[in-house]
């Protein structure tokens, strides 16, 4: 696609298997290049995704990637809604994020070497998922079921004073 606007997903899935299907990359950070209201981008390849595309929770959104792919973004994801995870495959997110209302890892796995967002939190809902972290980070909440891999030498700490609940499995050193 040759566009240079931005794209807004307000229902259903967008299907693409490069960058490039979101057209013309902007030349500098637009905040709101993607904005999620609603709806799912999917991918079906691995790449990466241009890092001056903002990515917008202004509505609840599903990243899916597909099995045995890997999407890697080292842009920024804010908002105020919240971020789904879902297929198999791998979303690694290593820039610094804002989003402040959270992320629910429904399949595959969430790896983060960048921050995640202070006010956010991290809710596993699939047995399966995974919440790989690779670098020291605070986050609001983390619940649900499933795994959490912590990297070697790193900190992830939990923000918020309540009681939270979570009956996965927790490892690395």
């Amino acid at each position: 696609n040759t566009y240079s606007g931005k794209t807004s997903i307000y229902g259903g899935s967008i299907s693409i298997a490069a960058d490039s299907g979101l057209g013309t990359a902007p030349s500098s950070f637009d905040a709101d290049n993607i904005t999620f209201a609603g709806g799912t981008l999917a991918t079906t390849t691995t790449f990466t995704l241009n890092s001056n595309r903002g990515v917008l929770a202004n509505g609840y959104g599903y990243i899916n990637v597909a099995s045995s792919t890997t999407l890697t973004y080292d842009g920024v994801v804010s908002g105020s809604d919240i971020l789904y995870k879902s297929g198999s495959g791998l979303l690694h997110l290593s820039g610094t994020n804002t989003n402040s209302a959270g992320y629910r890892i429904t399949g595959g796995t969430l790896r983060v070497s960048g921050s995640i967002g202070s006010g956010a939190y991290v809710y596993i809902t699939s047995a399966s998922g995974i919440y790989d972290v690779d670098s020291s980070d605070t986050i609001e909440t983390l619940s649900g079921t499933g795994y959490v891999q912590l990297a070697t030498g790193i900190t992830l700490t939990t923000g918020d004073a309540g009681d939270d609940t979570y009956s996965g499995v927790i490892s690395g050193a």
